[in-house]
């Protein structure tokens, strides 16, 4: 035992246990499957950003279009910056919430090596020579050495595999719950910025057709101006229904990168505050008579 105890613990300083046992085995699949939801989980997060940016900026380019005309005393006002306003401010909140969201999971990509090696490497390693060390000597001046090999294996354990678990049930609940609704919003952002940039295209025509020679066109008789007018409302209509989405697109991003990803640490956590407050040893190897015997034992003692 103390052979094979001072073994594993060379194998896990020298690097050579996580890549030679646990890349042999199912586990292997648990790294694997965390590192391709991180890639897809920040592409996907970066292409939506750059929608997002792109759909701020040609609202930008519209809110500085309004025009006013008035004629035969019949005004009727283009206030395409008062549209789009509500549309606007939620696209940059959006924004940095999309930023924070890279931020995260870029951290998260990041923490996956380092804890790995944390926990297999250091962590594994002073385990398996604090277990071999307690069987010569089971106790080192004031310190369990037994105990504390034990939870040094369990701190390893969770430590290695706290991230790889999290993106997993990240990733099963997103496949699940919200992979459907991210495409459909995401399909109709791009279906508004496509019609924001013919918008753009329409309000900064060419130098031959130019926007106020055509609404003076569109107003020389009232059915246009009434048509005008319903445009604007349909207009209206059609940023509510973004609105929507971009508000399901901020949910789905803030439980896919924040919420879902805290809350599983914190079970992992927990877990691992509760092991650590165990009484190991006597767990493992409980005393004759068990719960029972034990209660007995006390109150003899006492």
């Amino acid at each position: 035992m103390t052979l094979l105890l001072i073994s594993l613990g060379i194998l896990a300083w020298s690097g050579l246990f996580d890549r030679i046992v646990i890349g042999k085995t199912f586990l292997h699949t648990v790294d694997r499957r965390a590192e391709k939801y991180y890639n897809a989980s920040l592409g996907r997060a970066l292409v939506t950003y750059g929608v997002v940016r792109g759909i701020n900026a040609v609202i930008s380019v519209i809110q500085g279009s309004d025009i006013s005309l008035s004629p035969a005393g019949m005004g009727i006002t283009l206030a395409a910056g008062e549209i789009l306003d509500p549309l606007n401010d939620l696209i940059e909140r959006f924004s940095w919430i999309i930023l924070v969201a890279v931020t995260s999971l870029g951290i998260q990509k990041i923490l996956l090596p380092i804890t790995a090696w944390i926990g297999f490497t250091l962590l594994l390693g002073a385990a398996s020579w604090a277990l071999a060390l307690s069987l010569w000597l089971p106790r080192l001046k004031n310190v369990e050495i037994l105990p504390l090999g034990l939870r040094l294996l369990l701190l390893a354990l969770i430590l290695r595999y706290a991230l790889p678990l999290t993106a997993w049930a990240t990733s099963s609940i997103d496949s699940l719950f919200l992979q459907p609704e991210y495409t459909q919003a995401s399909a109709t952002l791009e279906t508004a910025a496509a019609g924001l940039e013919d918008e753009k295209a329409t309000i900064h025509p060419g130098q031959d057709n130019s926007l106020l020679q055509r609404f003076k066109n569109l107003l020389q008789s009232a059915e246009k101006t009434v048509a005008l007018e319903k445009r604007i409302e349909s207009v209206k209509s059609t940023v509510g229904g973004y609105i929507d989405r971009v508000v399901d697109l901020i949910v789905i991003f803030l439980l896919q990168t924040i919420i879902i990803p805290v809350a599983v640490l914190f079970l992992l956590l927990k877990g691992l505050g509760w092991i650590l407050r165990l009484d190991l040893v006597n767990y493992l190897h409980p005393p004759a008579g068990g719960l029972h015997g034990r209660r007995k034992i006390v109150s003899r003692g006492s």
